[in-house]
């Protein structure tokens, strides 16, 4: 005679928060240009930025963008001639819930291209808002002022992307 025995057992599971990262490109290149008697404009997309938090509820945190002086084998090119501008009016979430608290500040959404020699705030969360978890980005685009008889060689400098996590 067959039979069939079946027993139930619960099962839990409890996930702890993870940490929040930021994701950027590891370099960006100006095309070439050509030495001009004129101040030059040179612009480019400096890739996708982003946040991805794996903390959720206890994250408030924002993401700053600034630049120093672009030096090389001539006078240096000033970090006041470095702008960007966002592509797009929202953060883009990749992954995760959109819950709208990641947003890009007010402050710069009214600008075409705001200075970047000081930081700048450019992804920001500023509330708790339950089930928040995900990977937001943004796309800046740069625009790199470049002076009147700069002498021509090589060049380089750094942006720095930094994320603030607020307590």
């Amino acid at each position: 005679m067959a039979f069939a025995v079946s027993s139930s057992v619960g099962v839990s599971l409890e996930l702890q928060p993870g940490e929040i990262t930021l994701n950027a490109p590891s370099s960006i290149s100006l095309p070439s240009t050509t030495v001009s008697r004129d101040e030059q404009e040179v612009i480019l997309s400096a890739g996708d930025f982003s946040v991805e938090d794996l903390k959720s509820a206890d994250a408030w945190y924002y993401a700053t963008i600034s630049v120093w002086d672009i030096t090389g084998d001539g006078e240096a090119i000033p970090a006041a001639n470095v702008y960007m501008k966002l592509n797009g009016q929202s953060v883009v979430t990749e992954a995760g819930s959109d819950t709208g608290k990641v947003v890009i500040p007010s402050s710069i959404l009214s600008q075409t291209y705001f200075p970047i020699n000081n930081a700048v705030t450019i992804i920001d969360r500023n509330e708790s808002v339950s089930g928040a978890i995900g990977k937001y980005k943004v796309t800046p685009e740069l625009k790199v002022k470049i002076p009147a008889y700069q002498q021509p060689g090589s060049y380089s400098g750094t942006i720095t992307y930094t994320l603030i996590e607020r307590g």
